[in-house]
């Protein structure tokens, strides 16, 4: 069966609409096209234009977090540096270390994180390839940025060997090779040692010892010129004799006092010192564990704290200084101990310079004075200016000095000196700075000479009242050792019979000053009192 064609006018139609469709299809393709090749340029636009601000984040990110630091060891060129070594420690903001060998020839460089640092020498002290003993206290911060360098320098300086003691130097030898035998092998340090131990310089020969017993009215003042150079003042009198011992100081060439020691704090001893304490250098100030409410007390230390003086207790078996040619060794008072008297707190000091001893004593009473010390001594500073409390026979006796100094006031209301002193001291050479004035003994470690002001024997005062001046404020002692007696003794012409007092109620007698005389104060003489039977008194001790 044939199949019947459509007619011509139908087949036209049909062409027409494929070919419509075709057209569309490629008209379509080629917007689409368009609109990808637009796409394309757009977002390649886009990623050209934001790069540049992404770009710096990401060199940011990956910048360095460390610096190079740049060690250098100069010199003065005053040793041989030619070898020598060095360290320098590095510490940073949070207070960590690190030890780094440097070089005199050349720059150390480490990369350390970036940050603030401090160098400084690891060691004070160093050997020299020589031999020679080095030091070095420099030091210098350093910040060190992200990259970037920074140069630090540890500058060494040969020791003047001239102006250190032979101990001085000995400790810094000690010192260097201790630190350098940490990093260096041990013979190679024990042979920088001996080369330097080979060049300390000889020995000199030391100087005299002078002791100046300053005349300084009613009290104590002692000046010692030490064999080293070095100096030592025990106690400045009263107050109104502060600018004589300051002047004294002075005049013999003296801006420092090394050593100062307040023997107790009663005003005809300590009353001095605070001008010269206030006025001069001082290293080191010792005294004793004892105290009063007085005004001249207080006085004295304000000056201590406001010139920020080093202080010690004065005690027992303590010594002062450090040194091959003498000692100062304080026997007095023990430690811990209370003491009624403030005066048998004062502090006993025994100086030796070869084979002479000085002993000084305060106001120290003669038993205490005889257990610090029974043997022996060349020079005595005889105690409380003469007091027969301080010195007796027995005493006298056991330290047979050669030379002993009173320090007193002519026409003192206490009769010092006493004659029961002077007694025991018979056989002595006595000197007293209330007759010969300033009194000076010299002393080559072997021998003594003395010389003084004025010519003159010393005599016994009017009495022996035995007591202390009380402090301009009238305050009486307190303290761990606070003496109970104040005040003045009033003389009776001759004193074969001196005046004391009662009161209309007591059984005992007493000095003028005395704390039991608020209420009532009834003068009698000292043969009266002992008639009526009355005892005396254990604070003031009144003569007997």
């Amino acid at each position: 069966m044939k199949m019947r064609r459509k007619p011509r006018a139908e087949r036209a139609t049909g062409a027409k609409g494929k070919h419509r469709l075709k057209r569309g299809l490629l008209v379509a393709l080629a917007i689409f096209v368009f609109f990808c090749v637009v796409g394309a340029i757009a977002g390649g636009g886009t990623s050209q234009d934001t790069s540049p601000t992404v770009q710096p984040t990401q060199v940011s990110q990956e910048a360095p977090s460390t610096g190079t630091l740049a060690l250098t060891a100069s010199s003065d060129q005053s040793f041989d540096a030619t070898g020598a070594k060095a360290w320098a420690t590095v510490t940073n903001e949070d207070g960590e270390a690190q030890t780094i060998e440097l070089s005199f020839s050349g720059d150390v460089t480490k990369d350390i994180d970036a940050g603030t640092y401090t160098v400084a020498p690891a060691s004070r002290y160093l050997l020299a390839a020589d031999g020679t003993l080095i030091e070095s206290d420099s030091s210098a911060t350093v910040n060190l940025d992200n990259g970037a360098s920074a140069n630090a320098d540890v500058s060494y300086t040969a020791s003047n060997l001239s102006a250190m003691s032979d101990a001085d130097i000995d400790a810094a030898i000690e010192s260097a090779a201790s630190f350098m035998s940490q990093h260096m092998d041990a013979s190679e340090v024990d042979s920088l040692k001996a080369g330097a131990l080979a060049k300390k310089p000889a020995p000199q020969p030391a100087g005299p010892l002078k002791a100046h017993f300053i005349d300084v009215g009613q009290g104590d003042s002692e000046f010692i010129e030490l064999p080293d150079g070095k100096t030592l003042l025990i106690d400045g009198g009263p107050t109104d004799a502060g600018e004589k011992v300051l002047s004294y100081i002075k005049d013999l060439g003296y801006s420092r006092i090394d050593y100062v020691v307040a023997t107790h704090p009663h005003e005809d001893h300590i009353g001095g010192l605070t001008t010269v304490i206030s006025s001069l250098d001082v290293g080191e100030l010792w005294a004793p564990d004892a105290s009063t409410n007085t005004e001249t007390f207080e006085n004295f230390l304000d000056a201590i704290e406001s010139r920020g003086i080093e202080t010690h207790g004065a005690s027992a078996g303590k010594s002062i200084g450090d040194s091959d040619l003498y000692s100062i060794q304080i026997l007095g008072p023990q430690g811990g101990a209370s003491y009624d008297d403030l005066n048998d707190a004062s502090a006993i000091v025994l100086l030796t310079y070869g084979q002479n001893r000085f002993l000084f004593t305060g106001d120290a009473s003669s038993s205490l004075i005889s257990q610090a010390c029974n043997t022996h001594v060349d020079v005595l500073k005889v105690g409380h200016h003469g007091s027969r409390t301080s010195t007796n026979a027995a005493l006298a006796t056991s330290l047979s000095p050669t030379y002993a100094v009173i320090s007193y006031g002519i026409g003192n209301s206490y009769g010092h000196p006493t004659q029961e002193a002077l007694d025991a001291l018979s056989g002595t050479t006595v000197y007293g700075t209330g007759v010969n004035g300033t009194v000076t003994i010299e002393s080559d470690g072997t021998s003594l000479s003395a010389s003084a002001e004025k010519d003159g024997t010393v005599v016994a005062g009017d009495t022996d009242s035995g007591s202390e001046p009380s402090d301009s404020t009238g305050a009486a002692a307190t303290g761990a050792a606070a003496a109970g007696a104040t005040g003045s003794q009033t003389a009776a012409g001759d004193g074969s019979d001196p005046t004391v007092y009662t009161t209309k109620t007591g059984g005992k007698y007493h000095r003028e000053g005395c704390q039991y005389l608020r209420k009532s104060k009834i003068p009698i003489s000292l043969s009266e009192a002992k008639a009526q039977g009355l005892e005396p008194c254990s604070k003031c001790h009144p003569p007997t």
